[in-house]
Order: C-alpha cells, then structure tokens, then sequence
C-alpha cells in the first residue's frame, strides 16, 4: 500500500489513522504544501491522498480520501469502522461527510490566517467568523456524538474527525466546552494507533 501523503493534511491523515488502527502496513511519498508531486498528472489529480494497492487487481488507485477509507474497511479491516445495521452506518457516513464537508472549512481558514499572514496582518473579521463557525460546528457534533465509537471501537466518523480536532487544538481553537470531545479526543490521543499514524514521513 502506496499513500502520496501530506503529514498535516485532515484528509491524509484521516487515512493513515483508518490504516493504522487495521494494522495495514503502507509506504508514504511525501508531498509539499503548495507543491504536486509528478506523479499526480499521471493519475490525474492535483491533490492529496492517492492511495496505491500495489496488490489489488490491476493495481487499485484511489483518489478521493472517503472511498479510500471504505475501501480499506471492506478490503483489509473485515468491517471493523462500521457496523452491521444499516441506519448506524448511515449516521456514521453522514458525520463523516459532515467532518470533510462542513466542519473542517473554519478550522482551515482559522489557521490559514496563522500560517499564511503575519500577526499584525491577520484578517481578525474572517478569524472571528471562524471561530463563531467552529463553535457551531460543535454545537452540531454534540448533538451526535454517541455516533463516535472513541479509540477502543474506532469508526469512519472518528477517524474524520480527529485530525480536525487535533488541528483545531494545534492552532488555537477551543474545544474545552465541550467535555464529552475533550474525553474523546485525549483517548484517541493516547491510543498507540493515532501515534502512529501522526508522523509517518
């Protein structure tokens, strides 16, 4: 298993965790922020993850992050992130889709502003609005988070929402109102598998 990989990028790392946590090996080409790797003209797309199986017939590639993450379930985690009952998996592909969809565009332009401006030319308006939105964002996450399986049970929608909340935490957004993502999120953070998968270039 081949992964052009970002180490920060939610949605690289959202695979690596899925991979990591069904204990499948794989290999990373690591690819620069604001750089495409050559590679991505021969499978047609400028953006990260590409997820390679070498051993798949006719040797699988796969470039967007959802369906990798599925593919890994069926192909080599025997189910493990979903469930046997339909309207469970359902809820948890909806809160996955909502974690790439929604959740994850405050946290990006929250820390756009710090990454990419210094401090005193910081837009402190698309800031605060991102902080407003994130805040909604969790308000919403509360209403669903015994969808959330924690790091003894992992499914989709955690393994979606960890990068996020570790981003979030990385660059200043607060979560702390929300005990239950607290608890949830210092689990995960223990658990050998979302070490594992956090640095791997």
């Amino acid at each position: 298993m081949l992964l052009y990989n970002r180490d920060d990028c939610p949605y690289c790392w959202k695979v690596r965790l899925v991979l990591s946590f069904a204990g499948v090996a794989f290999e990373t080409i690591t690819v620069e922020r604001g750089t495409k790797h050559p590679d991505m003209a021969k499978y047609n797309t400028g953006t990260v993850p590409i997820m390679v199986d070498e051993v798949a017939d006719d040797k699988l590639v796969l470039t967007e992050s959802a369906i990798q993450a599925e593919y890994i379930n069926e192909a080599y985690a025997k189910g493990m992130f979903l469930t046997s009952t339909p309207s469970r998996n359902a809820a948890i592909r909806q809160l996955h889709q909502y974690s790439d969809a929604t959740f994850g565009k405050p946290i990006f332009a929250y820390l756009s502003e710090i990454r990419n401006r210094p401090q005193e030319e910081r837009r402190a308006d698309i800031m605060q609005q991102a902080e407003e939105d994130f805040a909604a964002g969790l308000r919403f996450l509360s209403t669903k988070a015994d969808i959330l399986g924690g790091a003894q049970k992992p499914n989709l929608a955690d393994c979606a929402l960890y990068p996020r909340f570790a981003l979030a935490k990385q660059y200043g957004l607060d979560f702390t109102k929300e005990p239950q993502f607290v608890a949830w999120f210092d689990e995960m953070t223990a658990h050998r598998a979302v070490q594992a998968a956090e640095k791997v270039s």
